[in-house]
């Protein structure tokens, strides 16, 4: 299809997808560096797998199309790119997302709390809903070894993205499941309710969700890995964990 097109192409980057054989996140096996093969998210051990057909059915197009601008959300993503084997002669640009800061704003907490029938006299930590069997990109381990580490007693949980599984995990501290949120109102007022959030990606672009924590008001705990640190600011409005260290994640959380 990009080889039809005959105009100029801007071409907005949410993922590796561009620049790989096909993976989307490619778990930092580098292998976009050269030209794949070997792929570790297939699990493969050849090097002429799909991944390096696939590299090369791009690199065909990719090499007749000299008019293309990437623009990288994150400088993470922008620096990958730039330094991919297919797209590292074409023009880059880092551009992150605007999100409307005239929706994501700070709200009175107290009230936020009793829109959602939560306590007022704990600290509340939020988190989206994963299960040990997702996406492990998502970081559920190192979450729940992280929030088993804490020592504080007056926190609880908020959970939000699925209503209450029928064996949830043993988090150790009471949680609430609030749900599949749908509109941006509930987000904002469930941002603005909690005192933190935490997002323990392994492999991040420019997550929607730290930006509009942040614009809320609420400090996001998460790794300083991908674009996490173009929006985190470490100690001033969050907190930057060593990367997939369960024990600096837990000692954000506390800060």
């Amino acid at each position: 299809d990009l080889a039809k097109i005959k105009k100029p192409i801007v071409w907005s980057l949410h993922d590796m997808w561009a620049f790989t054989g096909g993976c989307h996140y490619d778990e930092e096996c580098g292998g976009y560096k050269k030209k794949c093969g070997n792929c570790k998210v297939l699990g493969s051990n050849k090097e002429k797998d799909l991944s390096r057909k696939v590299w090369h059915r791009k690199q065909k197009v990719f090499e007749s199309k000299k008019n293309i601008t990437i623009v990288g959300l994150s400088k993470w993503l922008n620096s990958c790119s730039k330094n991919s084997s297919l797209l590292k002669d074409k023009k880059h640009i880092n551009l992150p997302n605007p999100i409307d800061t005239t929706l994501f704003k700070s709200f009175d907490k107290k009230q936020a709390r009793r829109l959602w029938s939560l306590p007022e006299d704990k600290k509340l930590v939020l988190f989206g809903a994963m299960n040990a069997t997702s996406d492990p990109r998502k970081g559920f381990k190192e979450l729940s070894e992280a929030l088993h580490k804490l020592t504080c007693k007056d926190v609880e949980f908020v959970v939000f993205g699925s209503s209450e599984p029928q064996n949830p995990p043993n988090f150790k501290f009471k949680t609430h499941y609030v749900g599949q949120l749908n509109d941006d109102i509930s987000m904002v007022t469930l941002y603005n309710a909690v005192d933190v959030m935490v997002v323990p990606s392994i492999q991040e672009n420019l997550s929607n969700t730290i930006m509009e924590s942040l614009a809320c008001g609420t400090p996001v705990v998460a790794f300083d890995i991908g674009g996490n640190g173009d929006m985190i600011e470490h100690k001033i409005n969050g907190y930057l964990a060593k990367p997939y260290e369960s024990k600096d994640l837990a000692e954000g959380i506390e800060w």
